[in-house]
């Protein structure tokens, strides 16, 4: 069809197969390969674990503003309902592609000013430690396997039967108070969670 030798093709073929763009399976055919997944530490900075496994981490403001803090909102945030808070959603990408969905509120009066500060491809806790010399000390979080939405599979870039990982989690400071409660959806194909525990660290109690 395209002039070209056989041989010639079976040679790239085998040379894109070296370099991992493609998937050669005997008596199947040959298959465009997966984007792998990246792992990341729960809890820990996205923008500074995507960098570290020399990807580059991007960030798409969805909607960043201040409310009041609904009963629901400020009973997870452990503050008097109606109380100012901060709400950010962002579109994360990993080298230009989405790969998750990050919804969390912050109190307001722990960090005035927040709701304007720039976070379009910076990290937020880089800015808490650095503005308001926050120390994240512990992190409770929930994860679950779940389907998108229509609205989250637009922006994602999939379908809405493509498996997904969802993340609940609650942050707290080195007094236990809690300085950040969210949400997030992240693509099953292009993320995985990584996970320590220190078993020095378990107590048991009867």
């Amino acid at each position: 069809l395209f002039g070209v030798a056989r041989m010639t093709v079976r040679n790239e073929i085998a040379q894109l197969a070296s370099e991992g763009v493609l998937d050669a399976q005997p008596g199947r055919g040959t298959f465009v390969q997966a984007p792998p997944r990246t792992a990341y530490e729960v809890g820990a900075s996205y923008t500074l674990s995507t960098s570290a496994g020399s990807k580059t981490p991007g960030a798409r403001l969805l909607s960043q503003s201040a409310t009041q803090a609904s009963d629901s909102l400020a009973a997870w945030l452990e503050i008097e309902p109606g109380s100012p808070a901060v709400t950010i959603e962002r579109l994360r990408t990993t080298d230009g592609e989405p790969v998750g969905i990050e919804r969390v509120a912050l109190p307001l009066d722990r960090f005035p000013g927040l709701e304007t500060v720039s976070l379009e491809n910076d990290s937020l806790y880089r800015v808490l430690e650095e503005r308001w010399n926050l120390r994240r000390v512990n992190l409770e979080a929930r994860a679950a396997a779940v389907l998108p939405s229509s609205e989250d599979a637009t922006l994602l870039g999939i379908t809405e039967s493509t498996p997904c990982v969802a993340l609940q989690m609650t942050n707290r400071d080195e007094n236990r108070a809690v300085f950040e409660v969210g949400n997030a959806i992240y693509r099953g194909d292009r993320y995985e969670l990584l996970l320590h525990h220190d078993a020095r660290m378990t107590v048991w109690r009867s």
